[in-house]
């Protein structure tokens, strides 16, 4: 089962994934020109309760934030580089170039026993190559 969550909780996700406070978040904004940037404001952002504007969004996405998986809840294969606890929370690490995009873009597209096989043989080649380096998925 799916579980869905909100604009709120998905800023939430990222500004915490990130590693700052909700007053560091919105100093970003701060200090990037948005008008009323505030951690009263960000707290609001985050409990659904306002809506951010389009100059807030930027100012956070020019600081490693992943607007599109905040607004849409679809992980962008654009995101910047992270650290290890992004990379831990599931945040892209590196920008795929178009032959992983078209693979990723397969594999999201195979019913569920297509992508048993295709994790099974991916483990596989990837064992292969240095015995145990394989990763499972």
């Amino acid at each position: 089962m799916e579980i869905i969550i909100s604009f709120g909780e998905r800023l939430k996700e990222v500004r915490e994934a990130l590693e700052k406070s909700q007053t560091e978040f919105a100093e970003i904004a701060r200090a990037a020109g948005v008008p009323g940037a505030t951690r009263q404001s960000q707290s609001l952002y985050e409990k659904n309760k306002q809506t951010p504007s389009a100059d807030y969004l930027a100012a956070i996405a020019a600081a490693g934030a992943d607007v599109q998986y905040i607004l849409t809840g679809v992980r962008s294969t654009a995101a910047p580089v992270l650290g290890a606890e992004q990379e831990r929370a599931g945040y892209a690490v590196e920008v795929l170039n178009k032959e992983e995009q078209a693979l990723l873009d397969n594999y999201r597209h195979c019913p569920p026993e297509g992508r048993a096989a295709v994790e099974a043989v991916s483990v596989s080649l990837a064992s292969g190559r240095k015995k145990g380096k394989g990763r499972a998925a």
